[in-house]
């Protein structure tokens, strides 16, 4: 399995080699999609502005969809949109480790 970013660093070219693999498109990434035959397995967003200005598309893109709880407020009428609820804190710090979604998880945010 590849982890993808999509950013200045990435070129069209790479994203057609992962064409056959799992992978994980995050934000605007369909922004790459008039230039690529790739697309994700699956799609997240867990940035509000994104969410906020551009909910009509990502409803739209016919992909796994997986966001964090963050963006709810702006996807809830997409009923292909999987939400994962947050992990619980105490102290400041997720209680639990790893990317076992059943118990939550928690946005990087940067």
């Amino acid at each position: 399995m590849f982890y993808c970013r999509n950013g200045p660093s990435l070129k069209m070219a790479d994203l057609d080699r992962l064409k056959d693999e799992i992978t994980f498109g995050f934000n605007k990434v369909w922004l790459a999609f008039d230039q690529t035959e790739w697309r994700p397995t699956y799609y997240s967003c867990c940035d509000e502005v994104v969410a906020r200005n551009n909910a009509e598309k990502m409803a739209s893109l016919d992909l796994t969809k997986i966001y964090a709880h963050s963006v709810r407020k702006y996807l809830w009428r997409d009923p292909t949109a999987i939400f994962v609820n947050p992990k619980p804190k105490k102290g400041g710090d997720a209680i639990g480790k790893g990317w076992d979604l059943v118990q939550g998880t928690n946005a990087g945010h940067s």
